[in-house]
């Protein structure tokens, strides 16, 4: 059973590696972003600020105390929520002329900050043109001033209310007690209770006319507009092109999320982190789609060091186990040209290579440029040697190539073909034979059970964990070493054909006489 990479915590290295693998969804995320921001920008429209600084002063009762800070008399938050209030908001359309004005929108253009350690609040308003802004402020800070001078007024008045009632009732309790004073005699309890009310009344009362007095020292006075809200000359919103990238930077951070989910539901395989949990053996190397030019020419430097790389690791894994002959097949797609590369690649090493493919050398003569050869089963069925269908390849000698197919149909006679390569001859280091897909065909089993050990061709981004998994546990169960995995880039992927049905037709497609 195995165990998911994608199960586990992802490293700094996993997050790396998804934002390289998922760069196109990240791009698109991206070029939303900036479009969406774009087009918000240019159909909004440039935004002008206007503001306004309003002094507040402490007013009503509150400005009795006169041992009291000021900043302690007044509540720059509660006043910032009066200037918010619907009787201000309504007053402040009605100033801009604009009285049927909902309080929502006239809100969500105003903004109300408080400088630290001052008593002044700066009221600012958005519009979509200045006059408007500049109009928007105005009217928010005289409405503020007005509404607190009302307040200040009725609380005044109020309070004057209150003072009269209590001077009216007061004025009454004394009365009653004077004459109780005057009914009863002198020296009498009753005379002395009566005074002591006396006495405790007129105090009272004496009270409540200086506190009515002190009303009339009361300030109504708000506050006032120190600084008038001017006209803009210019936008207080962002220039488009930085909200482009401030949008198209948000789409590639939405996008991440996307991303991540995205990799952690493909089963398909990148690179050696999403193989290295299957039981199929190591990596032996990453190699491209195609090898580059593999004869023609005398430079062995034209097979690239990436399928060297892949090659000499073969090579030391069959040192260990004393193998020479290696199969090469893939879960459902043809290999031939990966291969091709590595058996060219062998070649380069200087170890002398034969290769051999049951089926589709049609594509492996399009990686090797050979001419056709017998019918590979006309090979097998008349028991000639192996040497009538071997060619070399054109500058590379040391890699030897039997060209021939089977017709389409044809099963391989696997008693026949493992007496021709059981043992292989003395000048072959190493013996390739290209293998039908693993999980499409039975021939597949076979051949690769008569090799050695077998190679797994894993496309990248075409293959998936599972199939390469199910692949590996039929070789298992056939009793093949798997001896690895090479990850190849996917080019053109060409699903199993059979080949063509003569050799007289295979020289028709090819254009090569014997």
């Amino acid at each position: 059973m195995t165990t998911d990479r994608h199960s586990n915590a992802l490293l700094l290295s996993d997050y790396v590696r998804v934002i390289v693998r998922r760069r196109a969804m990240l791009a698109v995320g991206v070029l939303l972003g900036g479009i969406l921001a774009w087009l918000f920008t240019n159909l909004t429209g440039p935004e002008y600020e206007s503001k306004a600084s309003v002094l507040v002063k402490p007013v009503g009762m509150a400005a009795l105390n006169p041992s009291a800070r000021p900043d302690h008399l007044v509540n720059l938050p509660t006043e910032r929520q009066l200037i918010r209030s619907t009787a201000t908001v309504n007053l402040a359309a009605e100033k801009m002329g604009s009285p049927d004005a909902s309080p929502s929108s006239m809100l969500s253009h105003l903004t109300i900050t408080i400088p630290e350690g001052t008593q002044i609040l700066e009221i600012s308003f958005s519009a979509k043109d200045p006059e408007t802004a500049q109009a928007g402020a105005q009217a928010f800070a005289d409405a503020y001033l007005e509404q607190r001078r009302a307040q200040a007024e009725v609380e005044v008045q109020e309070r004057a209310e209150h003072l009269a009632s209590e001077i009216e009732n007061v004025s009454r309790e004394l009365d009653e007690a004077n004459a109780r004073f005057v009914a009863s005699e002198e020296g009498s309890l009753e005379r002395t209770l009566a005074q002591a009310d006396i006495e405790l009344l007129t105090s009272r009362l004496r009270d409540f006319h200086a506190d009515l007095a002190d009303l009339e020292l009361v300030s109504v006075d708000p506050g006032s507009v120190i600084a008038p809200a001017t006209l803009p000359t210019k936008p207080s919103s962002q220039p488009p092109w930085l909200l482009t990238v401030v949008g198209a930077f948000a789409g590639g951070i939405l996008a991440l999320p996307l991303a991540f989910t995205r990799d952690r539901l493909d089963r398909r395989i990148w690179d050696e982190s999403d193989i290295e949990t299957l039981p199929v053996g190591p990596v032996l190397g990453s190699v491209p789609a195609r090898p580059g030019p593999l004869s023609g020419s005398e430079d062995r430097r034209t097979v690239t060091d990436a399928y060297r790389k892949a090659c000499q690791n073969i090579v030391s894994a069959l040192a260990l186990s004393g193998g020479r002959k290696i199969a090469v097949t893939s879960t459902n797609a043809d290999a031939s040209e990966t291969t091709a590369g590595l058996a060219s690649a062998m070649a380069s090493l200087k170890y002398s290579v034969l290769l051999m493919g049951t089926y589709y050398t049609e594509h492996l003569r399009e990686a090797l440029p050979v001419r056709p050869a017998a019918h590979l089963q006309t090979i097998l069925d008349e028991e000639l040697p192996l040497s009538s269908g071997v060619q070399t390849v054109r500058g590379l000698s040391d890699l030897r190539v039997v060209s021939g197919t089977l017709p389409p149909n044809a099963r391989a006679n696997w008693k026949t073909f493992t007496e021709m390569v059981e043992p292989l001859p003395d000048e072959t280091d190493f013996f390739v034979f290209h293998a039908p897909p693993i999980t499409e065909s039975v021939d597949a089993l076979q051949a690769s059970a008569l090799m050695d050990a077998v190679v797994l061709v894993a496309f990248r981004g075409r293959t998936t964990r599972d199939a390469l998994d199910r692949a590996a546990s039929q070789l298992e169960a056939a009793g093949t070493k798997v001896l690895g995995v090479v990850i190849a880039k996917a080019g053109r992927m060409r699903r199993p054909r059979p080949n063509v049905s003569s050799p007289q037709a295979e020289q028709d497609r090819s254009g090569v006489s014997l």
